[in-house]
């Protein structure tokens, strides 16, 4: 059995047994990247918001009061933020 490249650069998404392998991040991770505050990181995130945002990460729950964000997910969000300026 092989092991994973531990080396890979930041926010790689790795595969394993052909399985894709992403980094989960917290909000707090997201909102320093993004410079959003939690009120509008949530806001972005609500549907009946006007600051929906379809691109922003979506949520992971893992567990009953517990939620993560996808690196990959914000790595391309970070991308379509450049493309939009």
């Amino acid at each position: 059995m092989q092991s994973l490249n531990t080396c890979a650069p930041e926010g790689a998404v790795l595969r394993k047994n052909n399985i894709a392998i992403d980094r989960l991040i917290s909000g707090e991770e997201l909102r320093y990247y993004t410079g959003d505050s939690k009120s509008m990181m949530h806001l972005k995130l609500s549907s009946s918001s006007e600051y929906l945002d379809p691109d922003h990460p979506k949520k992971i729950k893992t567990g009953v009061r517990s939620v993560k964000f996808s690196e990959h997910a914000l790595i391309q969000y970070i991308e379509v933020l450049k493309s939009r300026k």
